[in-house]
C-alpha cells in the first residue's frame, strides 16, 4: 500500500537518484540524437517486444534505405518485409507495410498529435505516447512492461500487464517526473530497466533505488517473487 502523503517525497527520491546513476549508466544509441518524428516512429515500431541493440543495427539499414518520410512511403512491400522480418514477428513487418501504404495515400503526413499518431496503422497509445515524448511534444511516461515492473518494484504494487493501459498507473508514474525534461527521464528509465531492474536476476544489491524500494527492502512485500542477483555479484565501488 502506498502512503499518499508520502508519494511527492519518494517520486522526488526516485528522481534523483535515477537521475544520479544514469550519467555513468546511459546507453547509446542512434534515434537518442536529435531526430525528427518520423525517425522515432521507427525506432519505436522497430523496438517493440524487441530489445534495443538488436533493433539497433536495423534501424541504422533502415534509415540508410529510406532516409525521408517520402522515401518509405515508396518503398517496395516486399523489401520492408525483408529488411524489418530480421527482427521477427510477423505482424510487425506487415504492420510497418501498411502505415508505408497509409502514408503513401495520405496527404497530411505524419501526425503530432497523439490521438492522431495512436490512429496510423500499427502505431497505438504506447508507441504514440512515446515518441511524442521523445520529441519533446508530450510531457509524460510512456508506460510499458519495463515500466509496469519498475515503478510497480519501487512502491511495493502487484505486477500486473494491464496497468500498461491503467489512468490511475500513468497519473503515478507521470507524478516521477517532476520538473525534469520527459525524454531524458524516458530513457534514464529504460536503461535502469534494462541493466538494475531487470524482469530476471534484478541487481538490487547494485541498485541506486534500494534504501527506499518495497522490493529491495521487504522480501515478502506484495511484488512478485522473484530470485535476486546473488549479493557477491556486488561491484565495488559507488553506484552511480
Amino acid at each position: 500500500m502506498i502512503v499518499l502523503d508520502n508519494i511527492e517525497t519518494r517520486c522526488r527520491f526516485f528522481r534523483q537518484r535515477l537521475f544520479g546513476w544514469w550519467p555513468h549508466n546511459s546507453r547509446a544509441f542512434a534515434w537518442r540524437e536529435l531526430s525528427s518524428m518520423y525517425e522515432l516512429l521507427i525506432a519505436e515500431l522497430l523496438l517493440r517486444r524487441t530489445n534495443a541493440p538488436a533493433a539497433h543495427s536495423v534501424y541504422l539499414e533502415f534509415l540508410q534505405n529510406y532516409p525521408t518520410t517520402d522515401s518509405f512511403s515508396r518503398a517496395r512491400a516486399k523489401d520492408l518485409k525483408q529488411l524489418v522480418g530480421r527482427l521477427g514477428l510477423h505482424w510487425r513487418a506487415q504492420n510497418v507495410v501498411e502505415l508505408a501504404q497509409h502514408l503513401r495515400v495520405s496527404s497530411s503526413g505524419i501526425p503530432d498529435t497523439l490521438e492522431g499518431l495512436s490512429e496510423l496503422p500499427g502505431v497505438g497509445p504506447y508507441v504514440a505516447r512515446a515518441v511524442l515524448v521523445n520529441c519533446g511534444k508530450l510531457r509524460a511516461v510512456p508506460v510499458d512492461a519495463n515500466v509496469v515492473r519498475v515503478v510497480c518494484r519501487f512502491f511495493g504494487l502487484q505486477v500486473n500487464d494491464s496497468l500498461r493501459r491503467n489512468k490511475r498507473f500513468q497519473t503515478l508514474a507521470d507524478s516521477l517526473l517532476g520538473n525534469v525534461q520527459a525524454r531524458e527521464f524516458n530513457y534514464a528509465l529504460l536503461d535502469f530497466a534494462s541493466s538494475i531492474c531487470r524482469s530476471r536476476l534484478p541487481r538490487c544489491a547494485n541498485c541506486p533505488l534500494a534504501t527506499h524500494c518495497c522490493f529491495a527492502r521487504i522480501p515478502d512485500s506484495v511484488c512478485e517473487k522473484q530470485n535476486r542477483e546473488p549479493r557477491s555479484a556486488k561491484r565495488h565501488g559507488k553506484v552511480g
